[in-house]
């Protein structure tokens, strides 16, 4: 006489199991709460939190305060808002794991001015959401100038580069006079690069200009070294690096590369002052006009960020 007894048997569940399950659980919670944290960073854009304006003072506070409220929600235990010479600062701390690793997430709560009358779209600081794009908002502009012998991400990322932001002269506004302006102005933006040091490319600027420039004529030129910033490469051997784009195609869903950032930024005076690397993550694409009118940003693209920083954070602790 047989039997036959049926058996059913459990295989432990893998390392890969267990982050896809933790990956699939991040995006699930970003897609269910996708229209309330919509609307927590409408709240936020809708601040016109301008620095460097007197009369935007007020809203830079008011950034500042809401990011600090946001925070303490999120369940940071210490948040201060710290007075600096340059507006409102907000500090976070939660150490709370003793033996982990310490991170520091440094980034601007405060926006550049925005021109109404240039915005098609809609006004700035008012978001409307459009094709799952988020219009108003304030994100980071680059632009390529053709230079033989390098290709372009070289000239996007590796090169230097100086543009005229603004030139003005004569009667910018109301009726012309018809005659050639006595007086003209420009401001110049100058990217160095590895290699090159804030100090010396403004004595640089200033022998090109001086010796440039006729005797006829009077000049005035003002180098902000001061706000400068000297150029940085975040190690290509850190860790943390291979671990973030580990995150980016869990958060993104798709092969991710490596590409410069090619903007200002205070990273090696953090590295120095820290003394520990910078690790750049970004989600903004060239399309969304940053910095420029009708500036805006893709939902779809923000939320495949979050989730790439919510796993990169448990990936960071196995390094």
């Amino acid at each position: 006489m047989g039997a036959t007894v049926d058996r059913t048997t459990t295989a432990p569940i893998g390392e890969n199991d267990e982050r896809r399950v933790m990956t699939e659980g991040v995006h699930d919670f970003l897609a269910r709460h996708r229209d309330a944290l919509v609307e927590e960073l409408s709240g936020w854009i809708r601040l016109r939190s301008v620095a460097g304006l007197p009369e935007r003072v007020p809203d830079v506070r008011r950034s500042a305060n809401w990011l600090a409220g946001t925070l303490r929600d999120a369940g940071f235990p210490s948040v201060e808002v710290w007075d600096t010479e340059g507006g409102p600062a907000v500090y976070a701390q939660w150490c709370e794991a003793p033996g982990a690793p310490t991170v520091l997430v440094y980034s601007h709560h405060d926006v550049r001015a925005a021109k109404d009358d240039n915005w098609d779209q809609c006004p700035p600081f008012e978001p409307v959401v459009r094709d799952g794009t988020s219009t108003a908002a304030a994100l980071p502009t680059r632009s390529i100038g053709g230079e033989a012998g390098y290709t372009v991400l070289e000239r996007l990322w590796t090169r230097p580069a100086l543009e005229v932001i603004s030139v003005i002269a004569g009667d910018p506004i109301g009726a012309g006079r018809a005659a050639i302006p006595s007086v003209a102005a420009a401001d110049l933006s100058i990217r160095i690069v590895a290699g090159q040091h804030a100090r010396t490319v403004g004595e640089q600027l200033r022998r090109w200009v001086a010796d440039t420039i006729s005797d006829r004529f009077d000049y005035q030129l003002t180098v902000a070294e001061e706000t400068g910033q000297e150029p940085y490469r975040t190690p290509d051997d850190l860790p943390a690096v291979e671990v973030l784009a580990q995150a980016m195609r869990e958060g993104f869903r798709r092969p991710v590369g490596r590409m410069g950032n090619a903007g200002g930024g205070p990273a090696q005076l953090l590295t120095d002052v820290v003394g520990a690397p910078v690790l750049f993550f970004g989600t903004g694409l060239p399309e969304d006009h940053w910095h420029d009118s009708d500036e805006r940003a893709s939902i779809d693209v923000l939320l495949a960020g979050a989730a790439t920083l919510a796993l990169f954070w448990d990936r960071l602790i196995q390094v």
